[in-house]
């Protein structure tokens, strides 16, 4: 069975540049820590009087967790793409993201809010985006190989 391991070299971070645009950014040279995403399935307790362990059952609902990155701050990549697009429209869908790796193999795309980004300063270091982006949907997971 061959290994089909993947380092940082072979992922790419962008994002539309607009709410419906269809035009992405790349913005993965600026990333400086590591990208998580995480969903879970959302769960009910169903035990009931007299059992003697707890039951739960799935509600069918999903919930995709926050994302959050630490970018470089460049002013006409990550301040532009994500400073001056904090969302305020209630009525807004977000903008798609789009997480490739394993050169192009597998793909994951969501859409997400920027609701909350950062200018973090210090004097040992270069400016840092903190950003915090939440889902709106659950994600599409996709793979262009068979397993």
């Amino acid at each position: 069975m061959a290994n089909n391991f993947h380092g940082p070299s072979e992922v790419s971070l962008s994002i539309e540049t607009s709410v419906g645009a269809g035009a992405f950014q790349d913005f993965s040279a600026f990333v400086r820590s590591g990208i998580e995403l995480g969903h879970e399935q959302e769960r009910t307790e169903i035990t009931g009087f007299g059992a003697t362990a707890r039951k739960r059952a799935v509600t069918g609902l999903q919930n995709h967790e926050d994302i959050t990155l630490d970018l470089l701050l460049d002013d006409t990549g990550t301040y532009a793409l994500f400073m001056g697009k904090i969302d305020t429209d209630p009525d807004s869908t977000g903008r798609r993201l789009s997480v490739v790796y394993g050169s192009a193999a597998q793909s994951y795309h969501i859409s997400v809010l920027t609701v909350q980004p950062r200018l973090s300063a210090s004097l040992d270091n270069l400016q840092m985006l903190p950003i915090t982006l939440t889902p709106t949907d659950e994600g599409i997971h996709s793979s262009t190989t068979s397993t």
